[in-house]
């Protein structure tokens, strides 16, 4: 799906408002969700090799922001979390000898993309994206899709949306239960 597509749902309630602007509105909306809620997740292979600390992970369409895991290919934990994040490259520290390992990371579309389709990973949560872009534009004072009430009503949307993928993207379990006795 691309951004241009999406848009077209919420275009009527922002009454003279380019599609451009609305569009590039809701590309910053996608990153902010991303990076909240860590729901753009991948799996990325790569060799460790001696010497060397930092690793790129993600590539155009989706920048690094969080590591949760670094695995040996039979599955052990290569290392423990937590996993710094510099420049766009995670720091792990060198192996011994070259290891084969797998990484489960959180991606994000980057900040200023001119992208034109949504990740795949937001397909499921288009909608809190779009509350997220109405309140973001409906709070702008001044411009004729001015509407600090919509934008209240949007807000609460959207956050309700964000815990929803919040725990959806959680591994914890929340509720122990109880043997009958």
């Amino acid at each position: 799906m691309k951004y241009s597509d999406a848009i077209n749902s919420i275009l009527n309630e922002l009454p003279g408002i380019a599609r451009a602007t609305a569009v590039d509105a809701m590309r910053e909306s996608a990153t902010e969700f991303c990076r909240q809620t860590l729901c753009w997740r991948d799996n990325e292979r790569t060799a460790l090799i001696p010497s060397i600390n930092r690793y790129m992970a993600g590539d155009s369409s989706g920048e690094l922001v969080h590591v949760f895991s670094v695995k040996r290919l039979d599955g052990s934990h290569y290392a423990n979390s937590p996993f710094p994040i510099q420049s766009g490259e995670v720091v792990i520290d060198p192996p011994k000898k070259i290891t084969q390992v797998s990484m489960e990371v959180a991606l994000a579309p980057p900040f200023g993309s001119k992208q034109e389709e949504i990740p795949e990973a937001l397909n499921r949560y288009i909608d809190a994206v779009l509350f997220h872009t109405k309140w973001k534009l409906k709070s702008q004072t001044g411009m004729t899709w001015s509407d600090p009430n919509g934008a209240v009503l949007a807000y609460q949307q959207y956050l309700n949306r964000k815990q929803d993928a919040l725990l959806d993207q959680s591994t914890t379990t929340r509720v122990k239960f109880r043997r009958f006795t």
